[in-house]
């Protein structure tokens, strides 16, 4: 193998095209059915009151994006926070940057294995074999089936919302966060400091520990009287129904709970969560520059300037 198809080997399989990149959730009007898996997140996030770079496990991947309105589409930030000093093209020309917040979730529906075809209707192929893809199942009509082709229940994909969305989601806890993992309706018996387990006075939300002298998330005590090791449940211990909500900018989700706590129904796959810190790694400077249609340069500053001369794509770009 030379260098060069070494190299445009590995840049598509390892820089443009992550494991799960294209497998995300797409709603529409008819509610679908998903699990949605507490990743455990390493990230460094920025805290809003001390302006300092906190590091954080969280259910979900937090991500940065500017929207492009003549492609209409979302594009990552070249920053993973404020602080970042790194270049992007989307700060620097001012395009709309917003939080998106990523969920590794299984879609429970069943899906077939197709071979993956060119613009032309030519099957690709690998090592002499066909590439195969995960298609939705169509129902009575499905086209595949009726082809007999390899079908399984439950696909692992990502699922990107907004802080809008992420409301509706925590409305949701809230109301089901009332019940033990048993069954039984929770009694709050008190609230107590996350830091140093001193009780303090305070709703779910906030509370000041005089032991600490500053403002906690307190935890929640509870009491069950159907088990002895009460445990609220969450979201990520059921399966629920989502679906698409309004149209164009005026857009949320409709979320409600579709079974008990338990495993997800019929699926008996991995729970792994993706590797959503690679699918949604920030985008380098020559992949920015694709991204935005950009033809400018770096000065020595490391100030973006624009170039009266479009520069020529690289090969690699139009694989």
């Amino acid at each position: 193998m030379s260098l060069r198809s070494a190299y445009r080997d590995i840049s598509r399989r390892i820089i443009h095209r992550p494991v799960g990149a294209y497998d995300r959730l797409i709603l529409g009007d008819e509610p679908q059915i998903i699990r949605l898996v507490n990743g455990g997140y390493e990230q460094t996030v920025l805290n809003d009151v001390t302006g300092q770079l906190i590091t954080k496990k969280l259910p979900f991947y937090i991500i940065r994006r500017h929207w492009i309105p003549s492609k209409k589409r979302y594009a990552i930030c070249g920053k993973a926070h404020d602080l970042d000093d790194s270049i992007c093209i989307g700060c620097d020309q001012g395009y709309k940057l917003s939080v998106g917040y990523v969920h590794t979730v299984i879609h429970l529906a069943y899906y077939h294995k197709v071979e993956y075809t060119d613009k032309d209707g030519n099957v690709v192929l690998r090592d002499g074999r066909p590439v195969l893809i995960d298609r939705p199942c169509e129902g009575e009509e499905c086209k595949m089936c009726k082809m007999k082709k390899e079908k399984f229940f439950g696909k692992k994909l990502h699922w990107t919302v907004s802080a809008r969305a992420m409301d509706q989601l925590e409305a949701l806890e809230d109301i089901i966060s009332g019940t033990c993992m048993c069954g039984t309706e929770l009694i709050i018996v008190g609230y107590t400091c996350p830091r140093c387990g001193q009780p303090v006075e305070a709703t779910k939300k906030e509370a000041f520990c005089a032991g600490c002298k500053r403002f906690v998330r307190p935890k929640i005590t509870y009491k069950c009287t159907g088990c002895e090791k009460p445990r609220p449940v969450s979201i990520y211990d059921i399966d629920i129904a989502v679906k698409k909500v309004g149209s164009g900018t005026d857009t949320t989700i409709s979320v409600f709970p579709k079974s008990p706590p338990g495993p997800p129904a019929g699926y008996k796959g991995s729970m792994e969560p993706l590797d959503l810190k690679s699918i949604f790694r920030p985008p380098i400077f020559r992949e920015q520059r694709e991204i935005y249609d950009f033809h400018g340069e770096i000065n020595v500053e490391g100030e973006i300037e624009q170039s009266e001369e479009p520069t020529p794509d690289p090969d690699w770009l139009h694989d």
